[in-house]
């Protein structure tokens, strides 16, 4: 039987079904703030700075004051939504967007459609990917293991690279785990066992059995973490390993929609910031079974 607290909730969010359905239940302002109030703190309001619930509304009917602590509050304080100019009309239409395309926003696409300008679009979309950090606990059972790179080539000017550092300069290199129902993509420096080390141990344990490809970065998995670990060898145009029933095609599935991902709306990955791209795309990639409402109800549960 479903939880009746969770179910409310959701329902909160029938408005995040369709940005039709956005434009006509947020016509104002003072609705967008009065929503976002409600989804923080339901009927009681409470004080961000010290928790207290003897909170009154000002008389503007916009901002909130606790007699604990004597200070006045918005339903934006400590949000991403904290000190912006711009109306929560346009940020619910940007996360309803950036939650729901399969391939991306990008900030030149955003500015067209909300219109504003495309550094305006982009601090959006960076605020909003801030919410979308990857959850730091246990894969469970059978993990995929692969290490990937997306980017452009150099222009080598009729030159071949000299050496596979000098081919992946212009690279990002990534670590992708995945499980039965989870996916955990990471940026490292380089796809050694140096740089892999601590996230297989953030993310695996004895308990798990592993499957990687023959890497010399895998080798010591079985040693160092003390789990089962099979390989599968794709130098003999195998995929799928006929005794151990080892594979590595559900891990590297991910690398195709990245490159799809990054290719066909940014364009272009920096590697200064490429940690929130790739975790915007894994969350779209673990929530596919959610709708669009419960998606919305699972992201403005991070703000505060």
């Amino acid at each position: 039987m479903a939880d009746p607290k969770k179910y409310d909730l959701v329902q909160q969010f029938n408005s995040f079904k369709s940005l039709d359905s956005i434009y006509r239940k947020f016509t104002t302002e003072r609705i967008c703030r009065e929503w976002l109030s409600k989804v923080r703190w339901g009927e009681v309001v409470v004080c961000p700075h010290c928790g207290s619930i003897i909170v009154y509304r000002s008389k503007s009917k916009v901002s909130y004051h606790c007699d604990e602590c004597n200070s006045c509050f918005t339903p934006l304080y400590g949000t991403i939504f904290q000190s912006t100019k711009l109306p929560l009309r346009k940020w619910f239409v940007a996360i309803w967007l950036v939650i729901n395309n399969k391939k991306g926003v990008s900030s030149a696409m955003l500015s067209r459609e909300l219109g504003i300008t495309q550094k305006s679009a982009w601090y959006m979309l960076m605020k909003i990917r801030q919410l979308l950090p990857q959850e730091e606990t246990k894969l469970e059972g059978t993990v995929q293991i692969d290490c990937g790179y997306v980017g452009g080539l150099l222009r080598w000017c009729n030159q071949k690279p000299k050496s596979r550092r000098d081919y992946l300069r212009n690279k990002v290199a990534l670590i992708g785990l995945a499980s039965k129902d989870r996916y955990v993509v990471k940026v490292i420096d380089e796809g050694n066992w140096v740089n892999i080390n601590p996230i297989l141990r953030a993310y695996i344990d004895n308990r798990n059995t592993v499957y990687t490809d023959q890497g010399n970065e895998f080798k010591k998995i079985n040693k160092q973490l003390g789990c089962e670990h099979y390989t599968v060898c794709h130098e003999d145009k195998r995929w799928k390993d006929p005794i151990t029933g080892a594979t590595t095609s559900k891990v590297e599935a991910t690398w195709s929609h990245i490159k799809r991902h990054h290719k066909g709306i940014y364009h272009k990955l920096p590697k200064r910031r490429s940690q929130l791209y790739v975790d915007e795309f894994v969350y779209r990639y673990n929530t596919l079974k959610l709708n669009q409402v419960e998606r919305a109800a699972d992201f403005f549960s991070r703000i505060s």
